[in-house]
């Protein structure tokens, strides 16, 4: 699943907030440099309140290398919680990750 479709499928699938909206709007919208900055800071917020489909879809955006350095080493980190909170393709990728070092997320 493209990153693209992946945030629209955990968009529709979960309830989710209006920053995740908004964060969603900006990735569909355009993939530049720019609207990712912008939308990782968004899922950032999202993430850091406790929201689950949030801290799944930066943990993917992390992994792939977008996003400012200092959020790099949270990948894991961002995946474990929305495993935690019940997103199941999350529980999945957590699951993956720990069978292979964390380096197929």
């Amino acid at each position: 699943m493209q990153l693209h479709e992946l945030i629209n499928h955990i968009g529709n699938k979960y309830n989710v907030s209006n920053e995740y909206k908004s964060g969603m709007e900006i990735l569909l919208r355009d993939l530049d440099d720019k609207n990712m900055t912008t939308a990782v800071g968004i899922f950032v917020k999202a993430a850091l309140s406790g929201e689950s489909a949030a801290q799944y879809v930066l943990s993917r955006l992390l992994s792939q290398g977008a996003g400012a350095e200092k959020y790099q080493d949270k990948v894991l980190e961002y995946l474990k919680k929305a495993a935690d909170g019940g997103i199941l393709e999350a529980q999945y990728d957590y699951a993956i990750a720990h069978i292979f070092g964390g380096h197929n997320i």
